[in-house]
């Protein structure tokens, strides 16, 4: 099956129908669907098929307090994903915060690295690799 973001014509559908059945289910009764709401899932990029879409209505119902449906707009935001070209200082930032977490639970174990009888260690970290 294709994915939503290529049957826009059937989100509408989709969305009226996936709020009727889990209203239903919880025992709510919604009779309005916010304009915005039905603008972002039409312009949301729908990464995949329906199950996607089946799960932020599901979650919108549960929400939902009054008989307006909506969701807020920043669920389906999408964060474009970063260039390659950060990756090199995100791991170096990733093992500097590795090791800082390790000295801070060697120092709240006060160096015991095991059971109740284990001896205390001692570790020198360092920055050479």
């Amino acid at each position: 099956m294709p994915a939503l973001r290529e049957r826009v014509s059937d989100i509408s559908l989709l969305v009226e129908y996936l709020i009727d059945r889990y209203a239903k289910k919880a025992g709510k009764r919604i009779r309005n669907i916010d304009k915005k709401t039905m603008e972002l899932f039409h312009a949301y990029d729908w990464p995949a098929t329906s199950a996607s879409c089946r799960t932020w209505v599901e979650r919108a119902v549960i929400l939902c307090e009054g008989e307006t449906f909506f969701v807020d707009d920043a669920w389906l935001t999408r964060v474009a994903p970063k260039s390659a070209m950060t990756s090199v200082p995100l791991v170096a930032n990733l093992a500097e915060h590795e090791k800082e977490m390790l000295e801070a639970a060697l120092r709240e174990s006060e160096g015991v690295v095991g059971g109740p009888t284990a001896p205390p260690l001692s570790w020198e970290f360092t920055t050479d690799t």
